[in-house]
């Protein structure tokens, strides 16, 4: 059945005898026969949705079926394409129509299971739960359909009513039951299928969540945290690593196995805090067993069972109306209070943990109202499968907290989620995505999925990370499906059909890194026309391509993923622009271009000498090494692209030239592409280094920009202004919107600057800019929770105050449109909430500074309450726009 492809379908039938096979005393085995057909299917192509037995069945099945049996399986496919989860199972009388075509040979009743997806086969999951029952089906028929879906059919005669609740029970759960060494216990009857099922769920939790500290480890953690950080992090994977060499999931399963009475009322609690018949708690009564036990691991274990309990808030492990496509448990983040404030320095709003048949992941949001990247993780092999899933929550909650940190004036703070395809599952990344996704939708709509939810439900927001970048339409779509009613605002980076806005196409993010070098480079009384600039991030990426459109410098370097050009005398920039128009990579670099003492290098030149006598050994080494090498000397660096942590404390010192920088700025547009330390370095030497989480934000701000528009414009006007239709002009509106959105991405940037260069003038001695990005998010996000708090508490909204900051805020285009009034009818509660309170805490720090004390914020509530004297986001260009190069619309890019 594993080797169903395009081109072949199989089909498998059991049968068992119904009585012994042999006649001597004492033997009571039965005959099974198994038959396989391989055969050809009808149609080339058919679409996944498509539900007709008639299109998705092969001609043998049509011919050799009898109408009866067609209708049963047309009904489960029906049913299958049309549940939310992509998974069915009920059960049904046998007919008297289908006794006699079957000759009698199909029992009583049918137990039909169909699921969406063509592997893996579940039949060890099946023979399991039937053996673990007791009841035996004399007949089994797989059926595998074109579309995608495979269907089970299962007859049985002698089953009790019973019985048969259980089976359908537990078939429903049968795509999460994963093969692991505590499979037997459900086999043995010692655990019932529900049991098992959340046994694999608490063990993914402990192997993360079990107490790892020891005193040495937070001696040494304090000692360098703020003296040596770059070696704290190397203590914190090499701990982390070694802590999971110890404590692996199989010896957590050991645990488990050894104590099953404690695990079984471990469920059992479980159970009762999932349906709402009790709060979440702590069972001391459990607890107290823990006494009882010697080994320091198992008891560390056990509490860890205990601790999950404790922090579950909801899950849709019991969801009504069929099963989940994955397991979702949403905790209360409380329980990471108990770890080191040097792993988790900042406890988030929520945290959820996903385990689904093919992958396990989490997802962190640090504010009620939150977006972020979903980052799905392949692993090569499984070694490599289990050094990332060792980090896989501290990799979640970094890039979830360094979201928070760069979202300080949007209204969504930071989140992240990752999922960690099984090493086995490399293949399953799109069916895992939607599983993900779905099972985050069930929590998101618990009333209409019957699942108990305390207090609100959570709205999520979710955007692209590595591996996803092309299955935000698909969650949307998979959104709607579902039928929940913000489906268009769930998922940024959709196509623009979507009504998505592709910040490659309008260099966003590009804008933010370009205006924060004009400002530096105004600051410091320079043109930029005389700078000379290396680039790293060629023409045929997003924020290399459009830094080669919207500068003016001499740019004496390019490098990308294919090679490296390299002209003292500055590249050509026209070459550079058709390069860029085209997002064509550097290894096409028209090399007669260049003057005598330039060279282009590409990936696959070797054992090559450049005009200088240099001898180049291997492309790739040399390109990997250019930006410490002794051509990466010029005014200004741009990173635009490149590995992380490409400048670290190890090697920052070929960043200078006999103790002298060989930058005076260095823009950052690439994340991570420096440490903290290698950029104090650069700093305390006098480079000028503006710091990614402040000049990379145009990206995150145009997708905040673009959820609003969702949530704010009807579904028709949405469709019709916002989504441009394949072959059609953009519409006017879209066209008008993204130039709102550029202008704001500047003005943002422009004020950021403004209020960081005045930090550091102030304190000429004192503070990089390194530390005074990290400070401006910490002043900016502390003053936004005060103020959302503050709104949270009061009694009556002061709608006046939030009309103003919306009326500044929203883009004057959905203002002109739709008024005031309908943006705060239609936008949910607490995204008002974030909105007005993120927008006047970056306003009054940027303009106020960071020492501002309570009366400058009264003053500066005075001034925005008087509209003579109010701010504007339109009249904050105080640099003449003719100064500016605008990053052009690029229409044909839809067309």
């Amino acid at each position: 059945m594993g080797a169903v492809t395009e081109k072949y379908a199989y089909s498998l039938t059991y049968l068992e005898s119904r009585g012994p096979a042999f006649r001597e005393q004492g033997r009571d085995d039965k005959l099974a026969i198994y038959g396989v057909e391989k055969t050809h299917w009808q149609a080339d192509q058919v679409a996944e949705e498509e539900d007709s037995i008639d299109l998705v069945a092969t001609k043998n099945f049509l011919r050799e079926k009898h109408p009866s049996i067609q209708i049963l399986y047309q009904q489960l496919i029906q049913k299958v394409i049309k549940s939310s989860t992509g998974a069915w199972a009920h059960v049904l009388p046998v007919s008297a129509e289908m006794y006699r075509e079957t000759r009698g040979y199909c029992g009583k009743w049918l137990v039909q299971f169909g699921i969406h997806q063509r592997m893996p086969i579940y039949l060890e999951q099946f023979s399991q739960i039937f053996e673990s029952l007791g009841i035996h089906p004399e007949k089994r028929h797989i059926e595998a359909f074109k579309n995608m879906v495979t269907c089970y059919h299962f007859y049985f005669s002698d089953i009790q009513s019973q019985q048969l609740d259980d089976c359908l029970r537990a078939l429903k759960l049968v795509p999460h039951m994963q093969a692991s060494p505590s499979t037997h216990l459900f086999v043995e009857n010692k655990i019932c299928s529900d049991g098992l099922i959340y046994l694999q769920c608490v063990v993914k939790f402990a192997f993360h969540f079990v107490m790892k500290e020891t005193s040495e480890y937070l001696t040494l953690a304090k000692a360098l945290s703020n003296l040596d950080p770059a070696n704290k992090q190397k203590l914190d994977h090499l701990y982390l690593q070694a802590m999971t060499d110890l404590l692996t999931e199989n010896r957590i399963h050991m645990c488990v196995q050894q104590y099953i009475g404690f695990a079984c009322q471990l469920y059992e609690d479980f159970k009762q805090i999932a349906l709402g018949q009790k709060a979440p708690f702590f069972n001391e009564e459990l607890a107290k067993q823990l006494q009882m036990i010697r080994d320091e691991t198992d008891v560390k274990v056990l509490r860890a069972c205990l601790i999950f309990n404790q922090y579950v808030q909801m899950s849709n492990f019991f969801r009504q109306g069929g099963s989940p496509s994955s397991l979702a448990f949403r905790l209360n983040p409380v329980f990471l209070s108990e770890v080191s404030k040097y792993i988790y320095p900042e406890i988030p709003h929520t945290v959820y943990l996903v385990v689904g048949r093919n992958f396990y992941g989490f997802h962190v949001r640090f504010r009620d109202v939150a977006r972020g990247g979903i980052r799905l993780i392949k692993s090569r092999d499984e070694a490599t499968y289990r050094r990332n899933a060792s980090t896989l929550f501290e990799e979640n909650y970094n890039l979830a907290f360094t979201q928070q940190r760069k979202n300080k004036d949007i209204p969504e703070g930071g989140s992240k989620g990752t999922i960690l395809l099984n090493a086995n599952a490399q293949h399953t990344a799109r069916q895992s995505f939607k599983q993900y996704i779905d099972a985050l939708l069930d929590c998101m709509m618990p009333d209409k999925n019957g699942i108990y939810c305390p207090g609100e439900p959570d709205i999520l927001y979710f955007g692209p990370d590595e591996n996803t970048a092309d299955l935000m339409a698909e969650g949307a779509n998979h959104a709607k499906k579902r039928g929940y009613p913000l489906w268009k605002a769930l998922t940024t980076g959709k196509p623009p059909s979507m009504g998505g806005i592709p910040h490659d196409v309008y260099g966003m993010t590009t804008r933010s890194v370009h205006t924060f070098k004009l400002e530096l480079l105004q600051a410091l009384r320079l043109r930029e026309e005389d700078m000379t600039k290396v680039q790293i991030g060629g023409p045929d990426g997003d924020l290399g391509s459009n830094e080669i459109k919207i500068s003016k410098d001499r740019t004496i370097a390019v490098v990308d993923g294919s090679g490296v050009a390299y002209d003292p005398q500055g590249l050509d920039r026209d070459e550079l622009l058709v390069l860029a128009t085209h997002r064509m990579p550097i290894e096409n670099f028209n090399a007669s271009k260049l003057s005598a003492e330039g060279f282009l290098v590409k990936l696959e030149n070797n054992n090559m000498t450049l005009p200088d006598g240099t001898f180049v050994q291997r492309g790739d080494t040399f390109r990997d090494n250019f930006h410490l090498s002794k051509y990466a000397t010029a005014d200004l660096f741009v990173p635009c692209g490149g590995r992380p942590k490409s400048v670290c404390a190890e090697n920052v010192e070929c960043l200078f030239e006999k103790g002298t920088p060989k930058f005076k700025c260095i823009i950052e547009g690439a994340n991570l592409f420096f440490t903290d330390p290698a950029r104090l370095t650069l700093e305390a030497a006098g480079v000028h280094l503006l710091k990614d989480a402040s000049t990379n934000k145009g990206g995150v701000t145009s997708s905040s920009l673009e959820v609003l528009a969702a949530l704010v414009m009807p579904a028709d006007d949405h469709d019709q202004l916002m989504c441009v239709k394949a072959g059609h002009e953009i519409p006017e509106f879209y066209a008008e919107y993204v130039q709102h959105i550029q202008t704001i991405i500047s003005d943002k940037a422009r004020m950021e600057f403004q209020c960081m260069w005045m930090e550091k003038q102030r304190n000429l001695d004192g503070h990089r800019h390194t530390t005074t990005t990290e400070r401006l998010s910490t002043k900016i996000n502390g003053l936004c929770d005060m103020i959302a708090a503050e709104m949270l508490d009061a009694e009556t909204v002061d709608e006046k105050l939030v009309c103003t900051v919306l009326t500044q805020s929203v883009p004057e285009l959905l203002i002109d449109r739709y008024g005031v009034e309908h943006i705060m009818a239609v936008l949910p509660a607490n995204y008002t909430h974030a909105m007005v309170a993120s927008w006047l805490a970056a306003r009054y720090v940027y303009e106020c500074g960071f020492n501002a004390n309570e009366y400058a914020f009264h003053k500066f509530l005075n001034r925005l309450m008087t509209p003579e004297r109010r701010l504007s986001v339109t009249n904050l260009n105080y640099v003449a726009a003719d100064t500016r190069r605008s990053c052009p619309l690029l229409p044909s890019a839809f067309l």
